[in-house]
């Protein structure tokens, strides 16, 4: 993969003395694919069917090396493993190569391949490519990579990190699915589900998702929601520092405020309602808000993602994963550069 091509050949003897030697045999390369933001499977095309010991390569423009087969399991596990990673560390650098001139708020946290599951599948096809990203503000779905600065602008889709979701399925909600799934829930009643082809790479997503949104959470500070209750039009400002306010949407005089620290619960009635459960430090008594929002899912995703920031300071191992990123970053970068 990746290789140039050595044409080799059998040449006969130059001389008489030459009919002891045996030929030179070297490698010649049946067909050459670039793995830069290529993409390996071991499934067969849009099912959840696993090639048994066969994987399949498939070039960013889409060239195929055809199904390769291998004599046994672990041989074709080892091929997968030493492909997908070189891939990895392919997109890795590009990763570092595009992080090094974009501005602080627009840096990309991760970015793949997966296999999203078709809500309809169409006959046998259940499940179609797509290449996700983790960039700035905004979970990004492509169906091709973005090779240039101008394809960064031709997402099929984008939605803002901390108002989606990302939640693995377990083992009982896969109904004909791949293993190694998980869902994004972007609003009411509305999730894409994608998979992926190995354990690592679900662990890798899962944190991915933790640390976007750690990290816009902490760069953009507050989140307002305009929403109402009983006819009155208010707004909810959610904060980092100071937790949460609601203010009279026409007077912008506060009526109720709470620190993430009295937060005791929320839920919703599945349409535009949110219910707020907060213990008054002073009175002992947990207190009840409820408020409507046109995307109330929205909210509580937000509210999730400001509460996981806060919780992730406090965290040891999530502090200490960030450091070695940022080393691991700026030692690349100045290696790179």
């Amino acid at each position: 993969m990746n290789g140039s091509c050595s044409h080799s050949g059998a040449s006969p003897p130059a001389s008489p003395e030459a009919h002891q030697l045996r030929w030179q045999k070297r490698w010649c390369d049946a067909l050459s694919l670039p793995l830069l933001m290529a993409r390996v499977s071991c499934y067969a095309p849009g099912t959840h069917h696993q090639r048994p010991n066969a994987l399949e390569v498939i070039a960013v423009d889409g060239v195929s090396s055809g199904v390769l087969q291998s004599p046994n399991p672990a041989l074709c596990a080892e091929w997968f493993r030493a492909i997908a990673d070189n891939i990895s560390d392919l997109i890795a650098h590009n990763m570092r190569m595009v992080n090094k001139y974009a501005p602080a708020h627009d840096q990309i946290v991760h970015m793949g391949w997966v296999h999203e599951r078709l809500p309809e599948p169409e006959a046998w096809i259940s499940y179609r490519n797509r290449f996700l990203a983790l960039r700035g503000d905004h979970v990004m779905i492509f169906s091709c990579p973005p090779v240039s600065t101008r394809d960064w602008g031709k997402a099929e889709s984008g939605y803002l990190v901390y108002e989606v979701f990302c939640r693995p399925l377990k083992a009982a909600e896969l109904h004909e699915e791949r293993a190694f799934s998980f869902s994004l829930l972007i609003g009411p009643g509305r999730s894409r589900r994608f998979a992926v082809e190995h354990a690592s790479e679900m662990s890798m997503w899962e944190k991915a998702f933790q640390m976007a949104g750690f990290l816009e959470v902490q760069r953009i500070g507050c989140v307002t929601y305009r929403c109402s209750y009983k006819g009155q039009a208010l707004t909810l400002k959610i904060d980092f520092s100071h937790g949460f306010t609601c203010f009279d949407f026409n007077t912008k005089l506060p009526l109720w405020s709470f620190k993430f620290g009295q937060l005791r619960g929320s839920s919703d009635d599945g349409i535009a309602r949110v219910r707020f459960l907060f213990l008054n430090t002073e009175t002992k008594i947990v207190e009840r808000k409820e408020l409507e929002f046109a995307n109330y899912i929205a909210v509580l995703h937000c509210v999730h993602a400001f509460v996981a920031a806060r919780v992730s300071l406090v965290d040891p191992g999530f502090v200490e994963s960030r450091r070695g990123q940022h080393k691991a970053g700026c030692s690349k970068a100045e290696a790179c550069g």
